[in-house]
């Protein structure tokens, strides 16, 4: 039921989105982040939608106001008018919703999964977090890497992702 629910809502939004564009973002709150660039978040701060390309965005279903971080990531796939779970990510973890990083061919994109919260010992109250990050196969809405070192680099013209040392970390042919 859940699942036809959300369905509904992102056809709904879909089709008033394709409809009139313009007057859909003006509506809704659009902001800037360090690490995410514009997004715009629909109908509350836990609902964002960050467009990949224009086939493809993910769908953020919660947020954390207190540690700053997106959780719940859902691969909404335009064509198919889909929302699909992200096959073997770990959804305990958080994100700072960057989708900057998407390879040249827009079929893979590297998304931070951030471990994060609060130690409490005695009076004190300690922040930790430990940085992941994973590469999403974005048609198949499937972890295909995941590493912490070499979260850093960028995507060649051949789709590979590069570290800053000049080695290749994934390949679409691993």
């Amino acid at each position: 039921m859940k699942k036809t629910v959300l369905l509904f809502y992102i056809c709904c939004f879909i089709s008033c989105n394709h409809t009139n564009k313009q007057q859909s973002l003006s509506q809704n709150q659009t902001e800037t982040t360090p690490f995410a660039g514009t997004f715009t978040t629909y109908a509350s701060p836990k609902d964002t939608l960050l467009m990949i390309s224009s086939d493809w965005a993910i769908l953020f279903r919660s947020y954390s106001e207190e540690l700053k971080l997106w959780y719940e990531p859902y691969i909404v796939d335009f064509n198919k008018k889909d929302t699909v779970k992200i096959k073997d990510y770990f959804y305990g973890n958080g994100s700072y919703a960057d989708v900057s990083r998407v390879s040249p061919n827009l079929k893979y994109l590297i998304l931070d999964n951030i471990t994060a919260g609060y130690i409490e010992t005695g009076e004190e109250r300690i922040l930790y977090d430990n940085y992941h990050c994973v590469i999403i196969d974005i048609e198949n809405a499937s972890v295909v890497w995941s590493g912490q070192s070499d979260c850093d680099g960028e995507w060649d013209n051949e789709n590979r992702w590069i570290n800053p040392d000049g080695e290749v970390i994934f390949s679409h042919s691993q």
